[in-house]
């Protein structure tokens, strides 16, 4: 092998040798020489300082213009170098740096001066001088207006003051607003918020603010006082037994009523009184018992009076949630927060915010909104709750997340103390949302938004397993109807069956499953079909046909004639064919019918579903004429079934349907002709009324919903409460297309409800909820002792093309008064 290869090429290992090869004096090849222009001794050097200045003469001596350029760049003290742009960081040493660039400026500019005397080529030498440099450590400087020295200093008290000053002197407006607005002993400064806390100091504050027409800022302070009326100092002492009563005098004295009333829980008038926890402890004790029992009938209290006698019943009651260990519990520090949970856990709602506030009303108010998303019921959740301005009275120690422990439990827990129902296996796990607030405030907020939608999840499964029960009434209130028809007549007797019977477990799972996947969207409603145009014949190849067949018929009847009985075949085969030429034409014209029929049902329902009513209407008419016209079309809700449902749902209803059409001694004979009628019923749609192999046959269905009184909660085996629903329509739209088979398979089903409907529903129920009283509805909430009233203004928005919803109630208040 080695032998068959080609002579090598003197230039093409020995070039390589030579530049590894050493000179006849013994030095090195230029390629080695470490210190060459390219060495790496060379390039180290570049890179200490005082080194690279010798290094870029020497370059510059062996006119080598790319070697001196990148030792100037490379240059550590040089205007981009490590050492210069450290140095543009050290206090002092930036000054310097700053008056170099200047003069490198200057003497570029001077330069200039010299070379060109018109002044042309000043402005280009300014420019390749060292302004960008002197811009970028000016910016870097750590004791200017931007730098890190200047800017912590702000936050120093004092010196803030001072940068002030500077920063107004050197014209740096924005600079300045920066220093005033992180000044600590600003309005809003951290010095000024500590001191707000601070007692004896608040006062202070307070008339510095009110020096500075500072208003809000004097609400604050004087909420934030320790000593004030709502501040912790003051409710600590307000738990002190005779310290308690002198606090509650000087509430009194100071117009702070609502204090006042939340320091009257532990007062000793309070605990002598005839509920008193002092009272309810002596009533347990054999022979004080008989004390408290005197003072009762001494105050007129005869209830009590026999109460106070009866220790067995006494003790019974001992652990009640107006018993003596909870009204002792309920007083002392700390035990008071185990008494509001165990009053929780109970279900003794007012008891337990008794235990916080010792009050005997708590009132809530602001605004809340809710962000929905409506994709489908699988996927129902809250995917944002938004409270605006919430305040609530009285300013008691953890009311505010005592409040929200207790809505949590109201939503986790059903009216029996059991847990409610979660979602299922079926359902989709719900995300929690992301809010802005952080800390406990957040937590709190997706602990609510949780407990929200469980139970929403839960009620939603409980609805839909209900589906089944809702079916079954359904039948058999259809079945009382049919009873009464088929008393009427003997033919509906004979038409019709005895019984419907009950649908199949698999067509109620189906029914369910659809519905748990059925899809929501708010859109404009511009998508009801236009009118239908039959596939007639044109007129003339029309007229021609049937005179083709008119002709044929009269000639084989004159030819009948003639012949009489030989000819009686051709007779009877000339009147077929002239029946078959009239038929094809009454063909045609049941078409037609059909057609204008199908039209006239799909634009009177159209109309009852998306038309305004008159108030809507008049206003948009008014609205109109100052803001423009008005769109054609309104939007609406459009609730749509999935695709791969609908042939299940289909092919059991039509099993249904045959099924119950076979009960009876008529149906059972139309119910063999069927397969032959779909088809023959198939063929005509198919070829006279729309194209089956591309538009689909569209039918729109008006359904007016009656008024309905609902039933809600109950009360004593009764309904407590009666929701009124007025009465509402909804649209159905199906598309349907004949099949190869004989049967008309859907294609597509949607229900559709505008939003001027929902918008009238949804205030008809507001009405309503403000006049109840909630009590009712939930057996924890009975203990309060007045009617429980929940007012708000309700608004609903959605997000066009969207499943957003948001539901803003502003305005909520509620009230609750508390057991004493």
């Amino acid at each position: 092998l080695c032998c068959k290869l080609p002579t090598p090429l003197p230039s093409a290992v020995p070039v390589r040798k030579r530049e590894h090869a050493r000179v006849a004096d013994g030095s090195v090849a230029p390629a080695m020489n470490p210190f060459a222009a390219d060495g790496f001794m060379t390039k180290f050097g570049e890179l200490i300082p005082g080194v690279n200045d010798g290094i870029q003469a020497l370059h510059k001596r062996a006119g080598n213009e790319e070697a001196y350029q990148r030792a100037r760049k490379n240059n550590p003290v040089g205007a981009d170098g490590a050492l210069t742009r450290l140095g543009e960081h050290i206090p002092g040493v930036n000054n310097i740096v700053q008056e170099l660039y200047e003069k490198a400026a200057s003497s570029c500019s001077s330069c200039a001066r010299e070379a060109d005397p018109n002044g042309t080529q000043e402005e280009l030498h300014k420019n390749a001088g060292k302004q960008e440099q002197l811009q970028r450590a000016r910016k870097a400087d750590p004791i200017g207006a931007e730098g890190g020295i200047t800017k912590v200093g702000e936050h120093i008290p004092g010196v803030n003051n001072v940068i002030q000053e500077l920063h107004k002197n050197a014209g740096k407006g924005q600079a300045a607003a920066r220093a005033r607005l992180v000044d600590p002993l600003g309005c809003d400064g951290y010095v000024t918020t500590a001191a707000e806390y601070t007692p004896g100091v608040n006062q202070l504050v307070q008339v510095l603010h009110a020096k500075a027409n500072k208003g809000e800022h004097v609400q604050r302070a004087r909420e934030r006082n320790p000593v004030g009326a709502n501040g912790w100092i003051t409710q600590v002492g307000e738990r002190i037994p005779v310290l308690n009563d002198g606090i509650r005098a000087l509430h009194r004295n100071a117009g702070q009523f609502e204090a006042a009333e939340r320091a009257e829980g532990r007062t000793l008038q309070a605990l002598l009184s005839k509920d008193g926890a002092i009272t309810k402890l002596a009533e347990l004790i054999p022979g004080t018992n008989l004390l408290a029992a005197a003072m009762h009938e001494l105050h007129g209290n005869h209830e009590e009076a026999d109460r106070a006698i009866d220790l067995l019943r006494n003790w019974h009651h001992f652990g009640h949630p107006n018993g003596a260990l909870a009204k002792l519990a309920e007083l002392l520090p700390g035990v008071d927060i185990v008494a509001f949970a165990l009053h929780l856990n109970a279900g003794h709602y007012p008891h337990a915010l008794r235990a916080i506030t010792k009050t005997e009303r708590v009132i809530v108010d602001g605004s809340v909104t809710l962000v929905l998303c409506l994709r489908n019921l699988q996927v129902l959740e809250l995917k944002e709750l938004v409270i605006v301005n919430l305040s609530y009275h009285p300013k008691a120690f953890s009311l505010g997340s005592s409040l929200v422990d207790l809505a949590m439990n109201f939503l986790d827990m059903d009216k029996n103390g059991h847990q409610r129902r979660r979602m299922n296996r079926r359902r989709k796990d719900l995300a929690l949302p992301t809010h802005e607030d952080s800390g406990m405030k957040r937590e709190a907020k997706e602990k609510l938004v949780k407990s929200i939608n469980d139970c929403v999840a839960g009620q939603i499964d409980k609805q839909i397993d209900n589906v089944k029960d809702h079916i079954a009434k359904a039948v058999k209130d259809a079945n009382e109807r049919l009873q009464q028809k088929r008393a009427l007549h003997w033919s509906f007797a004979r038409g019709l069956p005895e019984k419907l019977p009950d649908p199949d477990e698999t067509f109620v799972r189906s029914v369910q499953d659809a519905l748990e996947r059925m899809t929501f969207r708010h859109e404009k409603l511009d998508f009801f079909p236009d009118k239908l145009m039959p596939r007639i014949l044109p007129d003339d190849a029309l007229s021609r046909k049937v005179s083709k067949y008119a002709g044929r018929t009269s000639l084989t009847c004159l030819a009948g004639c003639a012949l009489l009985v030989p000819s009686l075949k051709a007779l009877t085969v000339g009147c077929a064919a002239g029946v078959v030429s009239a038929g094809a034409y009454a063909w045609h014209e049941a078409a037609g019918f059909v057609v204008a029929r199908l039209n006239r049902q799909n634009s009177e329902a159209t109309e009852a579903t998306v038309a305004p009513s008159e108030a809507t209407a008049s206003s948009a008419s008014s609205s109109s004429s100052s803001s423009g016209p008005v769109a054609s079309a309104p939007a609406g809700l459009v609730a749509e079934l999935q695709l791969s449902d609908l042939p299940t749902l289909e092919l059991g209803l039509c099993e249904y349907v045959l099924k119950c059409t076979a009960l009876s001694s008529g149906g059972s004979m139309l119910a063999g002709r069927l397969p032959y009628l779909s088809s023959t019923c198939r063929r005509w749609v198919e070829g006279w009324i729309v194209d089956g192999e591309s538009s689909p046959l569209p039918l729109v269905i008006s359904v007016p919903l009656p008024a309905q009184c609902i039933p809600i909660g109950v009360e004593h085996g009764e309904p407590a409460i009666y929701l009124e629903v007025p009465a509402y329509t909804l649209g159905l739209l199906l598309h349907c297309r004949p099949s190869s088979s004989g049967s008309c398979v859907l294609e597509r089903m949607r229900v559709v409800i505008t939003d001027e409907q929902l918008g009238r529903l949804a205030e008809c129920v507001r009405v309503q909820v403000q006049t109840w009283d909630l009590r009712k509805l939930d057996p924890r909430l009975s203990g309060f002792t007045q009617p429980i009233h929940l007012n708000f203004g309700l608004g609903m928005q959605w997000e066009y093309g969207s499943e957003t919803a948001r539901v803003e109630l502003s305005d909520l208040s509620l009230s609750l008064h508390l057991p004493r």
